[in-house]
Parts: structure tokens; C-alpha cells; sequence
């Protein structure tokens, strides 16, 4: 293996180090965690907007949107989208053939 390699494996170690550090935060956790379930639900609602075979131009122009707009709800970075509001638009616009099932919470233990 050659010294980048090594300095790679290194960094990734160190990193998730930190992180399982982070996590015993019940903040951080907590945070964490929401993230990663906006980030599945617009995951979604951008693969049925594909699977629709809707571009995000075509989508915009339904919900008098420009196609920025679009691609900045689809960019999981840009935290503007998450609202309980443009999830509904963005699926009444996909058609009536769309409907959105949402489950949050934390399954339960299952006990010996």
C-alpha cells in the first residue's frame, strides 16, 4: 500500500472515532438522526418524481416554481426544503396517482 492509502485509512478511522464519539450526545444523536430521515423522505419523493418520468422543469412549471427552485428542494445539502408544506405541493403535483406514507418514530425493542 502506498502512503496515501495508509494516510486515507487513517483519516477514516479518525473520523469515525469522532462520530461514535459525537453520538453518545443525545443532541447530536437526535439531530443526526432527523437528518437522515429528510434526507430518505426527499430521497423518495425525487425517485417518484423520476419514476413519473417528470423532469424538475415539468415539475416547477405545475407548481409555478422555477427549475432552481426544484433542484434546490431535491439537494439534500440546502435544509430550505424540509417543510411539511413542500412535501405536500411537490406530491399533489406529481398526479393522482401519488400519495406520501410517513412513519416516524422508533420501532420498538424486542425483548428475550
Amino acid at each position: 500500500m502506498n502512503e496515501t492509502t495508509e494516510q486515507s485509512k487513517g483519516n477514516r478511522a479518525d473520523f469515525m472515532a469522532f462520530m461514535n464519539s459525537q453520538m453518545r450526545d443525545p443532541e447530536f444523536s437526535a439531530n443526526v438522526r432527523r437528518k437522515q430521515q429528510e434526507l430518505k423522505i426527499w430521497l423518495q419523493l425525487q425517485q417518484a418524481r423520476m419514476d413519473a418520468g417528470i423532469s424538475q422543469s415539468e415539475l416547477a412549471r405545475r407548481l409555478g416554481k422555477n427549475q432552481a427552485q426544484i433542484s434546490r428542494l431535491e439537494d439534500p445539502d440546502k435544509p430550505d426544503g424540509y417543510s411539511v408544506m413542500n412535501i405536500i405541493e411537490f406530491v399533489m403535483a406529481l398526479g393522482d396517482d401519488f400519495e406520501v406514507n410517513l412513519s416516524i418514530g422508533r420501532k420498538k425493542k424486542k425483548t428475550a
